[in-house]
C-alpha cells in the first residue's frame, strides 16, 4: 500500500504556509523557549548535575523533549541524530554503535573502546557502544552535551548524551501509540501507564514493540535486509516518605534482534557478484558457519536515585547495574559463498555508585563535590572462520575505576560569574587475551597467529578540568568562554599479535590515554516571549585518539592526533501563535593533524531546518511539520598500518538530505490523535558508513540508510 508522496507535504507546508489569527490552546509536540526570567517556559537541563536554565548554562547543550522524541520518531539512541546536526551515530558490521560530535568519535569497529561521548541512562553512565541500544520511549528528555566537562564522568572526553525516563507522576494516566509503516510493512507501539498509590508512593509503566522491515535486497537469501524486531519494558517507582527525601527506582529490560545488514559491497571494477555503485538491490550476502548475518541483544537495567535535602546541602546518591549480552554473525566478504565468516560476542557486567553533596542554589557561591565507583566485567570473543584459515580470540576484561569530582561557581558580580571543576581518576584494567589457531593457513597462520592466554595489567591516574567564564549582558544576553581537557582512558586491543617476550607483547596489546582539549566561546540571547538564538565557536584538540577500523580481515588500531574547527548556531522562533520555526547549523573542519587530511564521517557542514504548526479548527488540533536534515560531502579514507601519505585515496560518498513531515489531528482535547509520518520523502539513497572490503576483491562495503518511509499512526490518551 502506497500513500501519496505530494499528498502528505502539502498537506504539511500547507497547513504551516495559512497560519491563522486564532489562539492555539496546544502547543506543538516539543514547543519550548527558554525564557529568560526562567518562567514556565524555560528549558531546564540537568546534564551538570544541577538542574539550571538552559540559556543561563555556559556550555552547548542540546534538550530535546520527550514528544519531540516521539514525533521523529526516534525508537532508540542510534537515531537521536536526527536531531542534533553535530551528531553522528552509525553502527559497524557488527551492530555496535558508536558516537561522533563535530566529526570525532570512538569508531565501533574497537569493541573494547569506551566511548569518547558517553552515554547516561537515568544518571548512569556505560561506555560500550552496545549499551546504547536501548528503547527510548516514554522519555522526559535527551541532553547531549558539546564538549569536555570534567565533572560528568569517567571517559566523557567529547562529550555526553544522557537519556532521561519520565518519572511517575502524581496522577492516574495512560498513553498508548500504533503506527504502520506502508513503504517496509513496519510496525511500531509503545504505550504507558502511571499510577499514583498515594501521595508518597507512585508506579509508571512503559513499554515499547518494534518490527521493521528491510530495505536491501539480498538475492542469495531472498530477504530484505536489515529486518529488526524489538520490545522493551520499563517499570519505574517513586518513594517519598518525607518531604526532604525521594527515591527514584527504574528497571528496564530490552532484547533486540537484527536480520542481514545494512551493509552492501562496491567494486572498483567490473565483478560477476559485485555492483560497482552502492544500492539496494544485486546484494548476494551468503550464510555461513554460523548462520546468515544478524545480530541480538538483551540488556538489564536498573538503577536508584535517592536525594535528601538537608537544609542547604542537597545530597544525591545515584547507584546502577546493567547487565548485557549481545552477539553478531557476519559475512564479511559480502559474497554469495562466506569467504570470511565471524561471531563476534560481547557481555558486560556493570556496577555503579555515585554520591554527591550540593549546596543549594540561590547564593553567589554554589559548590558540588563528590565520588565514583565503577566495576565492570567485559568479554568479547571473536570466532573467525575464512578460506585461508580459522582461528579463536578470548578476551576477558576487568575494570575497576574509583573518581573524585568537584566543581563550584562564584559571581563576583551580578552579571560575572566564575566557574570550574576537577575530577581525578584511577583507573585499573586486567584482562587475558589468548588465540587459538583452529584450521591452519595464511590467516591463522602470519594474519592473526596463535598465542597462549594471557594475562596484562595496567593501572593509571588522571586529572580532568573544567573553567568557565560567563557575562550577563542583561537578562536576555549572555556570553561565555570555557576550556576543559577530558580523559579517556587506556586499554587492550583484543586482537594483538604474539611478541618474543611478555612486555613486548603486553605493549604490542595495549592503547593509551585519549585526551581532549576543547575550548568554547559562546552567545546566548533569549527572545523575550517568542524564541531564543544561541552561537557558540569551538576548537577541540584530541591527542592519542584511540582508532580501529576494518582492513578486510583484519582490525588496524592507530592512535591519531585530531582538531576539529568551528561553530553552531542553534536558534527557535515562535512569530506568531501557533507557529514555531527551529534551525541548527553545525560547520566543523576536522582533520588528522600528521598530513591535514580529513577524517572519516566528518562532514563540514550539517543542521537541520524545521517548521510546526498547531491550530484550534473547532474541538479539533491540526499540527503540521516539515524538517529537513541535511550535510555536506564526507569521506571514508582506507586504513593502513603507518601514518597514511597526504596523497591517500579518500572514498568520497557525497552530501545528503532528508526532508521528512508529520501531519496530525487531535480530537477531544487532545486524547485522541491520528497522524500521518513520513521521513527521506525524497527518497535519497544515503551513506552512513564504510569499511574496507577483504582481500577477496577490490572495493569496499557500504552501510545504505533507510529509504523513504511513511507511517500512519494513532495515539490514545487517558
Amino acid at each position: 500500500m502506497k500513500i501519496s508522496l505530494g499528498l502528505l507535504v502539502s498537506v504539511s507546508i500547507a497547513g504551516i504556509a495559512t497560519p491563522a489569527a486564532a489562539q492555539s490552546d496546544r502547543t506543538s509536540p516539543g514547543d519550548s523557549v527558554a525564557a529568560a526570567d526562567g518562567g514556565e517556559d524555560a528549558i531546564v537541563v540537568t546534564a551538570l548535575k544541577r538542574s539550571t536554565n538552559l540559556q543561563d548554562t555556559a556550555a552547548t547543550i542540546q534538550a530535546i523533549s520527550g514528544n519531540e522524541v516521539q514525533a521523529a520518531q526516534i525508537v532508540d539512541v542510534t537515531n537521536v541524530g536526527r536531531l542534533v546536526p553535530s551528531m553522528q551515530i552509525y553502527t559497524s558490521p557488527l551492530g555496535n554503535p558508536a558516537l561522533f560530535l563535530y566529526g570525532m568519535g570512538t569508531a565501533g569497529a574497537g569493541t573494547t573502546f569506551e566511548q569518547s561521548v558517553m552515554p547516561f541512562f537515568n544518571g548512569v553512565a556505560n561506555g560500550h557502544g552496545r549499551s546504547m541500544l536501548i528503547g527510548t520511549y516514554d522519555l522526559q528528555s535527551i541532553e547531549v552535551v558539546k564538549g569536555t566537562q570534567a565533572i560528568l564522568g569517567k571517559n566523557a572526553s567529547l562529550g555526553a548524551i544522557l537519556v532521561n525516563s519520565q518519572k511517575p507522576r502524581s496522577k492516574f494516566e495512560a498513553t498508548l501509540t500504533g503506527r504502520y509503516e506502508f513503504e517496509l510493512d513496519s510496525v511500531y507501539g509503545e504505550g504507558m501507564v502511571n499510577v499514583p498509590v498515594s501521595d508518597s508512593l507512585k508506579f509508571r509503566f512503559a513499554g515499547q514493540y518494534r518490527d521493521d522491515g528491510g530495505w536491501i535486497r539480498n538475492a542469495t537469501l531472498n530477504r530484505d535486509e536489515t529486518a529488526i524486531k524489538s520490545y522493551s519494558g520499563r517499570a519505574s517507582a517513586q518513594w517519598t516518605p518525607a518531604s526532604n527525601f525521594t527515591l527514584d527506582l527504574v528497571y528496564q529490560y530490552d532484547h533486540r534482534s537484527a536480520k542481514g545488514s545494512s551493509y552492501v559491497p562496491v567494486s572498483f571494477v567490473a565483478h560477476p557478484f559485485l555492483p560497482t555503485a552502492p544500492g539496494r538491490t544485486n546484494f548476494s550476502g551468503a550464510t555461513g558457519p554460523y548462520g546468515p548475518t544478524g545480530d541480538e541483544y538483551r540488556s538489564h537495567r536498573v538503577s536508584s536515585t535517592a536525594v535528601l535535602d538537608l537544609d542547604g546541602v542537597t545530597m544525591t546518591a545515584i547507584t546502577g547495574y546493567q547487565k548485557y549480552d549481545a552477539a553478531s554473525s557476519i559475512d564479511a566478504d559480502l559474497l554469495p559463498t562466506a569467504l570470511f565468516a565471524a561471531r563476534f560476542e560481547e557481555r558486560d557486567r556493570l556496577f555503579s555508585q555515585e554520591l554527591r553533596l550540593a549546596s543549594d542554589e540561590g547564593g553567589a557561591f554554589n559548590w558540588l563535590f563528590g565520588g565514583y565507583f565503577g566495576h565492570d566485567k567485559f568479554s568479547t570473543p571473536i570466532f573467525a572462520r575464512t578460506a585461508i584459515g580459522s582461528t579463536d580470540f578470548a578476551f576477558d576484561q576487568v575494570t575497576k575505576t574509583l573518581s573524585a569530582f568537584a566543581s563550584s561557581s562564584y559571581a563576583l558580580t551580578d552579571q560575572f560569574e566564575l566557574s570550574g571543576g576537577v575530577r581525578v581518576t584511577s583507573e585499573q584494567k586486567r584482562a587475558v587475551i589468548g588465540n587459538t589457531r583452529i584450521v591452519a593457513g595464511p590467516y591463522s597462520n602470519s594474519s592473526q597467529p596463535p598465542f597462549p592466554a594471557t594475562l596484562v595489567k595496567r593501572a593509571r591516574t588522571t586529572v580532568d578540568y573544567s573553567v568557565s567564564a560567563k557575562y550577563e549582558f542583561s537578562p536576555e544576553l549572555m556570553a561565555y568562554v570555557s576550556y576543559g581537557q577530558g580523559t579517556k582512558s587506556g586499554g587492550f586491543n583484543n586482537q594483538p599479535k604474539p611478541a618474543p617476550t611478555y612486555e613486548a607483547f603486553r605493549s604490542g596489546a595495549q592503547f593509551s590515554e585519549e585526551t581532549a582539549h576543547t575550548l568554547e566561546v559562546g552567545v546566548k540571547y533569549t527572545i523575550p516571549g517568542i524564541g531564543y538564538v544561541n552561537l557558540s565557536g569551538f576548537r577541540v584538540r584530541v591527542d592519542n585518539f584511540q582508532n580501529a577500523v576494518a582492513d578486510g580481515a583484519l582490525l588496524i588500531y592507530r592512535s591519531l592526533n585530531q582538531r576539529s574547527d568551528g561553530f553552531t548556531l542553534d536558534a527557535m522562533v515562535r512569530p506568531i501563535d501557533g507557529l514555531s520555526l527551529n534551525a541548527t547549523v553545525t560547520y566543523a573542519d576536522t582533520h588528522d593533524t600528521s598530513n591535514d587530511l580529513p577524517l572519516s564521517f566528518s562532514p563540514k557542514w550539517s543542521g537541520n531546518l524545521g517548521a510546526t504548526y498547531s491550530r484550534d479548527l473547532g474541538g479539533v488540533s491540526l499540527t503540521t511539520g516539515v524538517d529537513l536534515e541535511w550535510r555536506s560531502s564526507q569521506f571514508y579514507r582506507p586504513p593502513s598500518s603507518s601514518n597514511p601519505p597526504a596523497s591517500e585515496f579518500l572514498y568520497n560518498f557525497g552530501s545528503a538530505q532528508r526532508l521528512n513531515a508529520r501531519v496530525a489531528l487531535g480530537f477531544a482535547d487532545g486524547r485522541y490523535e491520528v497522524a500521518l509520518l513520513g521521513r527521506n520523502l525524497t527518497n535519497n539513497l544515503i551513506i552512513d558508513n564504510a569499511y574496507n572490503a577483504p582481500p577477496f576483491y577490490t572495493g569496499y562495503a557500504a552501510s545504505i540508510e533507510k529509504p523513504r518511509t511513511i507511517a500512519a499512526q494513532f495515539t490514545l490518551r487517558y
